[in-house]
């Protein structure tokens, strides 16, 4: 009876695990907020979806630092085009984040993967820095690609113009 009933629950374990991988849940990361309010809106019709996307990012990134389980997971989850149009509280004319399903779902998951070692108001500033900083990061909206270096080619070539020139 006990190796029936444990056999059951190993097998019940695998067919969860199969479908449980965040591209099951969401098949594309969020780029714009449309699709963020459409994935909430499929988040609230059903419940399970919501369990089951907060046991997949707590178990997603098992490491030691809150700040890089916050990264990893909003970058899983969310675009830095999506990132940079939020901040926590809606400061600076943009969004709420702290206002929407996705900030208590990862709220919740990190909540799951940390236990108590770590306060609210810590995973929020922690998700606070990750938008804070989405803008600057590629595909936000103030990130400009760094000029390349000079290589010793080009400095030669400019110093041999300037020198016919002064002829």
């Amino acid at each position: 009876m006990k190796t029936l009933l444990t056999s059951n629950l190993k097998q019940a374990n695998i067919t969860q695990n199969e479908d449980e991988s965040l591209e099951a849940i969401l098949p594309a990361k969020l780029n714009k907020v449309q699709q963020l309010k459409e994935f909430e809106c499929t988040l609230l019709a059903a419940e399970d979806k919501n369990k089951r996307l907060v046991r997949v990012l707590a178990d997603q990134d098992s490491c030691a630092h809150l700040g890089k389980f916050c990264r990893g997971t909003m970058r899983s989850v969310m675009t830095n085009h999506l990132m940079s149009l939020h901040s926590i509280k809606g400061q600076k004319a943009k969004l709420p984040f702290r206002e929407t399903l996705l900030y208590k779902v990862i709220m919740k998951a990190a909540k799951k993967a940390f236990g108590k070692a770590h306060k609210e108001h810590e995973i929020m500033f922690e998700m606070g820095e990750v938008l804070r900083n989405a803008p600057n990061q590629p595909g936000g909206s103030n990130y400009k690609k760094k000029a390349s270096k000079f290589d010793g080619r080009q400095l030669l070539q400019q110093d041999t113009e300037s020198d016919d020139s002064d002829c």
